[in-house]
């Protein structure tokens, strides 16, 4: 797994949210947004990929998901990003 996505992966699974199923935001530009709140933080995951999607579905279906070319975990408290992880596959390296 990409070490990006295995990072978000640990940060959910500390959350014990893995299994927890976000709610389907939006698709805007081939990306699809989906969302989950735990406890008072707003999590808004947005990605571009290759793959079969439904309209809820959990954060490790989100996270296992083929051929993806781009990932990003926003997190708001108080409508101010305390978390952010992006991946790119055409980057080099990840972001952040």
């Amino acid at each position: 797994m990409i070490k990006k996505l295995t990072e978000i992966m640990l940060y959910f699974k500390e959350l014990k949210a893995l299994d927890k199923r976000c709610a389907f935001a939006c698709f805007d530009s081939d990306m699809f947004s989906y969302q989950i709140k735990i406890g008072d933080i707003l999590h808004e995951i947005t990605f571009i990929a290759e793959d079969t999607l439904l309209n809820k579905m959990t954060i490790r279906e989100l996270l296992i998901l083929k051929k993806i070319e781009y990932f990003d975990l926003r997190s708001y408290h108080n409508n101010k990003v305390v978390k952010e992880i992006m991946y790119s596959s055409k980057s080099e390296e990840t972001l952040n």
